[in-house]
């Protein structure tokens, strides 16, 4: 096999060195050059690199270091599509690695990086559509094919997107497609941060699955994990036999929770990495970018003991600058991406300006509502009463970040039941509680993301192995479940009462908040000269709300598919709610 060396970008390469190149897949990762395929790569430590392919029967190449910027380069005449790794001599002898900026990498159970050039991978323009509704989406249980096999990027493309256009959800949140070594991991223990995985394809299957979605109107949101990288030894960890990407303390090298290696943010290359990552997919077209972890990363010991989040001193400050970096520096670069945190410790400030001392981030996950309202909705109703203040209280911070509601793929799995399984009571009551959540939820300020087959209340626990219980639709609960959600989500994305992106205070206003007894709520929702009375009953038995409002007010949609509107009584509304009905009222 021939090969040369070619000059290293040294700008580039000063600035990776520095945590300043947001686009070091420039410098590293497969390249069309003359001569055939470059390739670079960061082992300071490093005695010697070799370049092998299979092309080669895994011949090794010396790679040249630059002595400018110390990096290793070759260029070969790999044919494209060539499989491919790095042998790597450090202190601890040989070790293939594969490379950690590939754009492809090889279906499971292979472990090698794929030589896909960058410039064969098409770019892609930012939908950034009206953000509403998120279906969150495991592609390998979504849907598999007739031999029990993952699909293609492109079937998915067609299949999933128009579903998801179906049922009016307006972006589609994939769990992380980094390339991953264990299906078990659903992807959030990763080896290839640029690699789409090849479990679905290749990067342009992947790059047609975003132009699809965007064809579409549907915005694509990519689960994100830069707080930790697997062990596997193709992967990251000691990669020129030293600690490379994680600490050099060996303490802080491991995450203990999850049984792998933490980043160390403090390490400039580290940052141009992630940042760099976080660029590509953005550079794709993706819509928005969901970091996974953002407690792990922000407090001291997380996890893993007693740990104060309220108190200053436990927040791990190379970990917040990092996030403001990456906010910043994607944000500036793509200003239509959409960034989101996944943090459940109420940390200040994260969808906050930077300008007012914030984080930046667009949308934080609302965990503490999430918890409370399941928690409610699983008691027997007859102790709801003693309990109602989850869901008044929600109210007192809802406006404090900017959040999405989510019923995540988190909250259905390890032994904590479907959501259909969490509702409290028999067949009939389980079909009419979730109603009434979904109801109920869309209502709430905020976005909303459901996890795919809550939709249709899928009995079971999501299963990561095997695809949703697609057969239950041919049941009329089921089937009805589906169309009741469809139509919520339409309503929530035609009513800007309901889905003002924009949620303040002056938008929500409490009708009924002290019913106990009754176990039922009653507030409405103002935006653009239009309001919308939302009630809920939450026990097993009617009740009849009594409300101070004059004018009249028009049944708009609600959980039992009446037809007939509140009644107006001596100055007040009265609404007669069936057993766990939830109802939209438009003020006329």
């Amino acid at each position: 096999m021939k090969y040369t060396y070619d000059d290293v970008d040294g700008v580039a390469a000063y600035l990776f060195h520095r945590g300043e190149n947001a686009e070091s897949y420039g410098l590293f990762g497969p390249h069309r050059r003359d001569g055939g395929i470059s390739f670079t790569l960061y082992a300071p430590r490093a005695e010697k690199v070799e370049f092998a392919a299979a092309s080669n029967d895994w011949q090794g190449l010396p790679m040249k270091r630059d002595t400018a910027t110390g990096l290793f380069q070759i260029t070969a005449d790999v044919p494209e599509g060539d499989s491919y790794k790095f042998k790597i001599l450090g202190e601890g002898g040989w070790t293939w690695k594969a490379d950690p900026f590939a754009f492809s990498s090889e279906k499971i159970p292979g472990t090698a990086s794929v030589a896909v050039p960058l410039e064969a991978i098409p770019e892609g323009e930012i939908l950034a559509p009206p953000l509403y509704s998120i279906y969150e989406c495991h592609l390998g249980s979504w849907m598999r094919s007739e031999d029990d096999d993952f699909l293609n990027y492109r079937e998915l493309a067609h299949k999933l997107i128009d579903y998801v256009k179906e049922m009016n959800f307006s972006h589609v949140e994939l769990l992380p497609i980094m390339e991953h070594p264990y299906d078990g991991s659903w992807g959030y223990q990763a080896t290839g941060f640029f690699s789409a995985t090849g479990r679905y394809g290749s990067p342009q299957d992947f790059a047609y699955f975003i132009r699809y979605a965007h064809e579409k109107g549907i915005g694509v949101i990519l689960d994100w994990p830069c707080a930790h990288f697997c062990k596997d030894e193709q992967g990251l960890r000691y990669f020129d036999s030293t600690p490379t990407y994680e600490s050099d303390a060996p303490y802080f090298a491991e995450n203990r929770i999850w049984d792998t290696m933490a980043f160390d943010f403090t390490k400039p290359h580290v940052r141009s990495f992630l940042y760099s990552s976080a660029d590509y997919f953005a550079r794709l077209g993706i819509d928005g970018i969901r970091v996974d972890a953002v407690s792990y990363m922000l407090y001291k010991g997380f996890g893993e003991e007693a740990t104060d989040t309220k108190d200053p001193a436990n927040v791990r400050e190379e970990s917040l600058y990092f996030l403001k970096e990456l906010v910043g520096r994607i944000k500036a670069r793509h200003p239509k991406l959409l960034m989101i945190a996944e943090e459940s410790e109420d940390f200040p400030g994260l969808t906050a300006p930077q300008a007012s001392g914030g984080v930046g981030f667009d949308r934080k996950w609302n965990m503490g509502w999430m918890h409370d309202t399941l928690k409610y909705m699983e008691m027997d109703p007859i102790y709801r009463k003693y309990h109602h203040d989850a869901l008044t209280f929600p109210m007192v911070y809802a406006f404090n970040e900017r959040y999405i509601l989510p019923f995540s793929h988190d909250e259905v799995v390890h032994g904590k039941k479907s959501m259909l399984n969490k509702m409290y009571g028999g067949y009939e009551e389980k079909f009419a509680q979730l109603r009434l959540l979904y109801l109920y939820m869309v209502a709430q300020p905020g976005e909303k993301l459901l996890f795919m087959g809550q939709e249709f209340g899928q009995f079971k626990e999501w299963v990561d192995h095997e695809e949703l219980e697609w057969f239950l639709l041919d049941y009329d609960s089921h089937k009805s479940l589906k169309e009741f959600v469809q139509a919520l989500l339409k309503i929530h994305r035609d009513h800007a009462a309901l889905s003002c992106p924009l949620p303040a205070y002056e938008g929500f206003k409490w009708q009924a908040v002290d019913e106990k007894e009754a176990s039922s709520i009653a507030f409405s929702r103002i935006a653009e000269e239009e309001e919308i009375l939302v009630a809920c009953n939450f026990t097993p038995t009617e009740t009849t709300l009594r409300l101070p409002l004059e004018g009249t007010y028009l049944r708009l949609f609600d959980t039992h598919m009446k037809k007939e509107s509140p009644t107006p009584e001596d100055g007040y509304l009265s609404i007669k709610l069936s057993p766990y009905e939830g109802s939209y009222f438009i003020k006329e």
